[in-house]
Protein backbone atom coordinates (compact mmCIF):
# COMPACT_ATOMS: atom_id res chain seq x y z
CA UNK A 1 0.00 0.00 0.00
CA UNK A 2 1.45 3.46 -0.99
CA UNK A 3 1.66 6.39 1.61
CA UNK A 4 0.00 9.10 0.91
CA UNK A 5 2.77 11.22 0.05
CA UNK A 6 3.80 8.25 -2.93
CA UNK A 7 0.15 9.19 -4.31
CA UNK A 8 0.46 12.63 -4.27
CA UNK A 9 3.79 12.57 -6.00
CA UNK A 10 2.28 10.31 -8.69
CA UNK A 11 -0.88 12.81 -8.98
CA UNK A 12 1.36 15.43 -9.17
CA UNK A 13 3.61 14.09 -12.02
CA UNK A 14 0.49 13.76 -14.34
CA UNK A 15 -1.11 9.93 -13.22
CA UNK A 16 -4.71 11.59 -12.40
CA UNK A 17 -6.68 8.80 -11.91
CA UNK A 18 -4.20 7.85 -9.12
CA UNK A 19 -6.49 10.46 -6.98
CA UNK A 20 -9.15 8.08 -6.59
CA UNK A 21 -6.76 5.99 -4.21
CA UNK A 22 -7.19 8.99 -1.95
CA UNK A 23 -10.52 9.79 -2.36
CA UNK A 24 -10.63 5.56 -1.53
CA UNK A 25 -9.05 5.78 1.62
CA UNK A 26 -10.26 9.09 2.93
CA UNK A 27 -14.30 9.06 1.94
CA UNK A 28 -15.35 7.72 5.07
CA UNK A 29 -13.17 9.96 7.78
CA UNK A 30 -13.87 13.04 5.26
CA UNK A 31 -17.80 12.31 5.27
CA UNK A 32 -17.96 12.06 8.96
CA UNK A 33 -15.94 15.56 9.34
CA UNK A 34 -19.14 17.02 7.50
CA UNK A 35 -21.75 15.65 9.12
CA UNK A 36 -20.48 16.28 12.42
CA UNK A 37 -20.66 19.94 11.24
CA UNK A 38 -23.83 19.55 9.03
CA UNK A 39 -26.11 17.29 10.76
CA UNK A 40 -27.34 16.08 7.44
CA UNK A 41 -26.39 12.75 5.44
CA UNK A 42 -27.06 14.38 2.13
CA UNK A 43 -25.22 17.61 2.34
CA UNK A 44 -22.74 15.93 3.86
CA UNK A 45 -21.94 13.75 1.11
CA UNK A 46 -22.31 16.99 -1.43
CA UNK A 47 -19.44 18.86 1.06
CA UNK A 48 -17.65 15.77 1.15
CA UNK A 49 -17.58 16.23 -3.09
CA UNK A 50 -16.75 19.54 -2.88
CA UNK A 51 -13.66 18.84 -0.09
CA UNK A 52 -12.05 16.36 -2.65
CA UNK A 53 -12.58 18.93 -5.71
CA UNK A 54 -11.03 21.89 -3.69
CA UNK A 55 -8.15 19.41 -2.68
CA UNK A 56 -7.23 18.04 -5.92
CA UNK A 57 -7.62 21.78 -7.60
CA UNK A 58 -4.83 22.74 -5.01
CA UNK A 59 -3.01 20.10 -4.62
CA UNK A 60 0.09 21.71 -5.88
CA UNK A 61 -0.17 24.30 -3.26
CA UNK A 62 0.06 21.06 -0.25
CA UNK A 63 4.29 21.73 0.81
CA UNK A 64 4.28 18.26 3.32
CA UNK A 65 2.65 15.78 0.82
CA UNK A 66 2.65 13.42 4.24
CA UNK A 67 0.03 16.15 5.70
CA UNK A 68 -2.81 15.01 2.85
CA UNK A 69 -4.96 13.60 5.36
CA UNK A 70 -4.94 16.67 8.32
CA UNK A 71 -5.06 19.21 5.07
CA UNK A 72 -7.85 17.16 3.63
CA UNK A 73 -9.69 17.50 6.95
CA UNK A 74 -9.62 21.11 7.28
CA UNK A 75 -10.52 21.94 3.81
CA UNK A 76 -13.38 19.67 4.41
CA UNK A 77 -14.32 21.41 7.15
CA UNK A 78 -13.97 24.97 6.01
CA UNK A 79 -16.72 23.51 3.36
CA UNK A 80 -18.68 22.38 6.09
CA UNK A 81 -18.64 25.57 7.68
CA UNK A 82 -19.44 27.56 4.45
CA UNK A 83 -22.20 25.13 3.90
CA UNK A 84 -23.83 25.98 6.97
CA UNK A 85 -23.19 29.90 6.33
CA UNK A 86 -24.91 29.58 3.01
CA UNK A 87 -27.66 27.51 4.43
CA UNK A 88 -28.49 30.38 7.00
CA UNK A 89 -28.49 32.74 3.99
CA UNK A 90 -30.48 31.04 2.28
CA UNK A 91 -33.44 30.73 4.75
CA UNK A 92 -32.89 34.20 6.06
CA UNK A 93 -33.16 35.69 2.64
CA UNK A 94 -36.68 33.22 2.02
CA UNK A 95 -37.98 35.04 5.21
CA UNK A 96 -36.89 38.53 4.96
CA UNK A 97 -36.93 39.31 1.47
CA UNK A 98 -37.35 43.08 1.71
CA UNK A 99 -35.27 43.60 4.37
CA UNK A 100 -32.45 41.63 2.45
CA UNK A 101 -33.00 43.56 -0.62
CA UNK A 102 -33.35 47.10 1.00
CA UNK A 103 -29.71 45.87 3.09
CA UNK A 104 -28.38 44.25 0.09
CA UNK A 105 -28.38 47.47 -2.05
CA UNK A 106 -27.49 49.95 0.50
CA UNK A 107 -24.63 47.70 1.70
CA UNK A 108 -25.41 47.60 5.15
CA UNK A 109 -26.15 44.41 6.22
CA UNK A 110 -24.29 41.66 7.77
CA UNK A 111 -25.86 39.10 10.02
CA UNK A 112 -23.93 37.78 13.19
CA UNK A 113 -25.75 35.27 15.71
CA UNK A 114 -29.36 36.49 14.59
CA UNK A 115 -28.66 40.14 15.06
CA UNK A 116 -27.91 43.04 12.80
CA UNK A 117 -24.54 45.16 12.85
CA UNK A 118 -25.12 48.36 11.53
CA UNK A 119 -22.20 50.65 11.69
CA UNK A 120 -21.41 50.32 14.96
CA UNK A 121 -24.95 49.83 16.17
CA UNK A 122 -26.42 46.50 17.24
CA UNK A 123 -30.21 45.60 17.24
CA UNK A 124 -32.48 42.33 16.78
CA UNK A 125 -34.58 42.65 13.33
CA UNK A 126 -38.45 43.65 13.79
CA UNK A 127 -40.42 40.61 14.53
CA UNK A 128 -43.34 40.20 12.29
Amino acid sequence: MESDAQVVKTVLNGEKDAFAVLVKRYERPVRLVALNVLHEYHLACDTSQDAFVKAYQSLTALRNHDAFGPWLMKITHRCAIDCVESQKMRYWKSRHPRNWLRNQTAGLMMINCGFWLLSSNCRKPKDR
